[in-house]
């Protein structure tokens, strides 16, 4: 069938534009996926960002160590991980010599730390410095101490998701940060004035990063207000950052 350039043209804008109308609809359920970690990862390795390892922060079972070799083929991943509900299942994934985990919490100290994990809930769960009644004992980590003793290879992907322990687990990074060429920081709308993301961007630009995109923001149940949202960054001599211009 030969369909002429000109009715081929309107069917497809009438196929966007009805697209357009559901997605405007229903933007809550579009806008992970328009604003998508992979799309992020994507944009910033089309401009020459290579990674040697990523280390993810709260992997839970690992999905987002996965996601990032699917856009970096070649990197490795190191699991860190409080909870030990997922050990199974980072064990069967660590078969795969270009995954390894530790069951710990990441903290600014080697040792004995305290985590608080959420009843019925394995994707929950946050480092504390103590003093919470649901707080238990765990064993604690640091990135600098895992990238040693493991001999990661730089440079580094940092993936964070672990719920407002941020500034504590970056304490913990001070050698590892020098190799890093990509942050990932969840960072939230509520809650203490030096958890929000304004507080975070500001605390990570002194250290030597800012952001250069975002993904996947979360709106709350109860009124639909912005709630949290994930920011990827960059070291501040990257080359995205030496530009200031829109074109």
């Amino acid at each position: 069938m030969d369909i002429p350039k000109p009715a081929a043209e309107r069917a497809m804008w009438a196929l966007l534009e009805s697209v357009k109308d559901i997605v405007e609809a229903n933007p809550d359920h579009f806008a992970k996926i328009a604003l998508s970690h992979r799309n992020a990862l994507q944009r910033i390795k089309r401009r020459g960002v290579e990674i040697g390892t990523v280390i993810d922060l709260g992997a839970a079972r690992g999905d987002w160590s996965k996601m990032a070799r699917a856009v970096w083929p070649n990197t490795k991943c190191h699991l860190i991980e409080a909870n030990h509900h997922w050990q199974r299942e980072l064990h069967e994934l660590s078969a795969d010599p270009a995954y390894s985990f530790v069951i710990a919490a990441a903290g600014p100290s080697k040792g004995a730390g305290m985590f608080r994990f959420t009843e019925n809930n394995p994707f929950g769960g946050a480092g504390t410095l103590g003093g919470e009644p649901d707080a238990v004992r765990v064993p604690q980590v640091t990135v600098d101490s895992e990238c040693a003793e493991r001999q990661l290879k730089a440079p580094f992907l940092l993936k964070f998701d672990t719920h407002g322990f941020e500034r504590e687990i970056l304490k913990g990074c001070t050698e590892t940060l020098k190799h890093t060429e990509l942050l990932v920081i969840e960072a939230y709308n509520f809650g203490p004035r030096e958890k929000r993301f304004p507080a975070m961007l500001e605390l990570l630009e002194d250290m030597g990063f800012r952001c250069v995109d975002i993904g996947e923001p979360l709106f709350r149940e109860r009124d639909r207000s912005f709630w949290q949202m994930d920011f990827f960054l960059r070291p501040l001599h990257a080359s995205e950052l030496q530009a200031e211009n829109y074109r």
